[in-house]
C-alpha cells in the first residue's frame, strides 16, 4: 500500500532547531521576545534550557 501523505505539512517543512550560547541571562531572557517580534516566530514554538545545573536557577 503506497503512502499517501504526497508532500510534509507545512511544519515539518520549516522545523528548524537554533542553538546559542548567551553571556548573560538578560540576553537568553529576551532571545524569544526577539524572535517572536522581528521574525514573527510564534512564541509557542520556542523553547529554552539551561547549559547545565549551575544555570538553571
Amino acid at each position: 500500500m503506497a503512502d499517501l501523505r504526497l508532500r510534509p505539512t507545512l511544519e515539518e517543512e520549516v522545523s528548524q532547531t537554533i542553538e546559542k550560547l548567551f553571556a548573560t541571562r538578560a540576553e537568553a531572557k529576551s532571545a524569544p521576545e526577539l524572535l517572536v517580534q522581528q521574525h514573527g516566530i510564534d512564541r509557542s514554538n520556542i523553547f529554552i534550557a539551561a547549559h547545565g545545573l549551575d544555570n538553571s536557577v
